[in-house]
């Protein structure tokens, strides 16, 4: 069982640069689910970099960053993002961010291990 939280839109911008300094470096798998195409996994396992949102006007903009400076950095954009949304456990341990944008396009963003990226041998 999980508990879904909505962000309200004025606390976005620090909700993400909270999220982003506490889970910078977590892997991660970020999923895109659209109309157009459908279900897919843009990343999976792959370190955090951060999460922003441009909420100046009336159409913001999510960037989701993902890789590292040794590997390639993908970034994904959620343009006219409409709804943010915290899932956690039911202990409030946090599991999963999910944004939704105007049009249907949703990315879901899932810690897939407490481990940070730099604790781990390359």
């Amino acid at each position: 069982m999980s508990i879904t939280q909505t962000i309200c839109r004025d606390s976005w911008s620090s909700f993400f640069d909270d999220f982003s300094r506490e889970y910078e470096g977590w892997q991660v798998t970020l999923e895109v689910e659209s109309p157009d195409i459908g279900s897919q996994v843009e990343a999976r396992d792959v370190p955090l970099q951060g999460i922003s949102a441009d909420v100046k006007g009336d159409e913001p903009d999510i960037a989701i960053a993902l890789g590292t400076e040794h590997s390639s950095i993908v970034t994904h954009i959620l343009s006219r993002a409409t709804q943010v949304r915290l899932i956690q456990s039911n202990r409030g341990v946090d599991q999963a961010v999910e944004v939704e944008a105007y049009g249907g396009e949703k990315a879901i963003l899932t810690l897939c291990a407490a481990l940070r990226y730099a604790h781990v041998d390359r």
